[in-house]
């Protein structure tokens, strides 16, 4: 998934609540209002982006989560937030997790949640989430993280130009 707000957790926790869902993000995100609250509520992963050893573990353990079953992993491959809505370069190895595992990869892309904060308290904010593609598992295996990413990345933007342009 695409990340474009602080509130993508958020907004996508309740539609997907039945896939029983661990977020891989920063630790820091426990800290922070509102969201905190609501990561520390679903099954989160922190990946220390500053210590490969510690991020390993993470990496190791979400793979151990999709091998027994126990949940889905949701990533957001660019690793941090957009501030201007753009799609940003997708850091290839979030994508080893799918690969070791050898499950499928749900390719989803996530538009107006950057529109949350602007348009609060007073104004609704239509949060959409689209499942664009799903790559089976064997195909997850048989391409490079590269190629899953650059594909993964490509996906994404075209339905959020698709998306982008009904409205």
């Amino acid at each position: 998934v695409n990340h474009r707000s602080a509130f993508d957790p958020i907004s996508q926790f309740y539609p997907l609540r039945k896939y029983n869902l661990a977020y891989i993000s920063k630790p820091e995100n426990l800290r922070l209002f509102m969201v905190g609250r609501v990561v520390s509520g679903a099954c989160f992963l922190p990946i220390d982006r500053n210590n490969d050893r510690e991020a390993i573990k993470s990496i190791l353990a979400a793979v151990d989560y999709l091998k027994r079953d126990i949940c889905s992993i949701c990533i957001y491959p660019e690793g941090t937030r957009s501030k201007t809505g753009e799609l940003l370069p997708f850091h290839h190895g979030s994508f080893k997790i799918a690969q070791r595992a050898g499950v499928p990869l749900v390719i989803a892309a996530c538009s107006g949640s950057e529109k949350v904060k602007k348009n609060m308290p007073l104004r609704p904010t239509h949060i959409y989430l689209d499942i664009a593609e799903v790559i089976p598992a064997e195909q997850v295996k048989a391409m490079t993280t590269a190629e899953l990413s650059d594909h993964a990345r490509d996906v994404i933007a075209a339905a959020l130009k698709e998306r982008e342009g009904e409205a």
